[in-house]
């Protein structure tokens, strides 16, 4: 099979000053990275986040987005919870998000959750979600 292209969910801050996690290959396409089933990380209530179609209004909501790599200002490996929601896709479908952004859902992460992932056993941050 020419072209396997191997996933990982990563973590990615763009310079427009958006972070999504999403699974991330290389490009086929010199200086372009692949976004598979991209959703943008956003603030919930009680400090959680909720986990959001970054592209809403699409037709190709699951499809792969090639991306030029001078839009992207890093791209970081995710924290295990972070992981675990994506991968379950316990995403929000749009149809709850009111147009404000008040009362987007909540997911079961918690902030602290996810910044308690991200240190090391020394208990410094080894790897977290640029903010």
């Amino acid at each position: 099979m020419a072209n396997e292209v191997n996933y990982m969910i990563k973590v990615v801050k763009l310079v427009t000053g958006e972070t999504l996690v999403t699974n991330v290959a290389s490009g086929s396409v010199p200086n372009t990275t692949i976004l598979n089933d991209p959703h943008l990380i956003v603030p919930a209530a009680n400090s959680s986040i909720a986990l959001m179609p970054w592209i809403p209004y699409s037709c190709d909501q699951e499809g792969q987005v090639s991306i030029n790599n001078s839009n992207i200002l890093t791209v970081m490996e995710a924290v295990e919870p972070l992981k675990e929601e994506f991968t379950s896709k316990n995403s929000v479908p749009m149809s709850e998000f009111a147009p404000d952004m008040e009362g987007i859902p909540e997911t079961n992460l918690r902030t602290e959750d996810l910044e308690e992932a991200s240190k090391g056993p020394s208990g410094n941050s080894t790897a977290g979600i640029a903010g």
